[in-house]
C-alpha cells in the first residue's frame, strides 16, 4: 500500500518534468533558430561591408588616377630668387643640373614645388625666371626648361 501511495504521487512530479523537458527543448529550438538568423545577417552584414570596401577602394583608385595623371611629377623652381644650395636628389631622383650660364640662368638654386601630376607650366606675367622638369616613376627626369609665355 506504501508503494502505491508513492507511486501515485510521484505521478504528478514525472508529469511536471517531461512539461519541463519540453519546455527546454523549445527553448534550445527557439534559441538556435535565433542564433542561426543571426548569424546570416552577420555573414550578409560582412559581405555588404566588403563590397563597401571594395567600391570604396575603386573608386579611391580612380581618384588617384584622375589626380595623378601619368603618374608623373613636375618639379618648379624659381631661380629669381635663389638660396641654399644647389639640389642633386628630390624625391629620390639624381636631377642633372644646367651648367652655370647656359640659358643665361644659375643653377636652379630657388624654391622648389613639386606638383603631383605632369603639366606644362606656362608664364602669365612676362618673367621668365622659372624652371621646370618632370620626374617620371621609372626615375627618368626630361631636364630642365624654361616656361613658354601664355598668351
Amino acid at each position: 500500500m506504501i508503494a502505491f501511495g508513492i507511486a501515485i504521487g510521484g505521478i504528478p512530479g514525472l508529469i511536471q518534468v517531461d512539461q519541463m523537458r519540453r519546455e527546454l527543448q523549445a527553448d534550445t529550438a527557439q534559441a538556435q533558430k535565433l542564433t542561426d538568423e543571426a548569424r546570416k545577417q552577420i555573414v550578409e552584414a560582412m559581405g555588404d561591408a566588403v563590397e563597401a570596401k571594395r567600391q570604396m577602394d575603386a573608386a579611391h583608385a580612380d581618384c588617384q588616377n584622375a589626380i595623378l595623371g601619368d603618374s608623373g611629377r613636375t618639379v618648379l623652381v624659381d631661380v629669381n630668387h635663389p638660396y641654399g644650395p644647389e639640389i642633386q636628389q628630390l624625391l629620390g631622383v639624381s636631377l642633372t643640373m644646367p651648367p652655370r650660364g647656359q640659358l643665361m640662368i644659375q643653377v636652379p638654386q630657388g624654391p622648389i614645388w613639386v606638383v603631383p601630376r605632369t603639366i606644362t607650366p606656362h608664364v602669365v606675367d612676362g618673367v621668365l625666371g622659372g624652371l621646370y622638369t618632370h620626374i617620371w616613376p621609372n626615375g627618368r627626369n626630361d631636364g630642365w626648361h624654361m616656361p613658354s609665355r601664355a598668351e
